[in-house]
């Protein structure tokens, strides 16, 4: 149906196309372009996450920053 394609493309991003070359690396994440629709997107190199968006720097060091 069309409301699952709709979902779909919201839910994660592609994984990088073999040869793809990141746009920029940002620690543990490499920034992408999905060529499908032109957005950019993030891939966490250890785990393998992909976010449309970009990560907060490091997860662990946001409790101590949030005031």
């Amino acid at each position: 149906s069309l409301s699952e394609q709709g979902k779909r493309q919201w839910a994660e991003p592609p994984k990088p196309l073999p040869g793809q070359r990141p746009l920029q690396t940002l620690q543990l994440w490499e920034q992408y372009r999905d060529p499908g629709t032109g957005r950019c997107y993030y891939v966490n190199t250890v785990t393998e996450e992909r976010s449309w968006k970009p990560p907060r720097r490091a997860r662990e060091s946001n409790t101590s920053q949030n005031k």
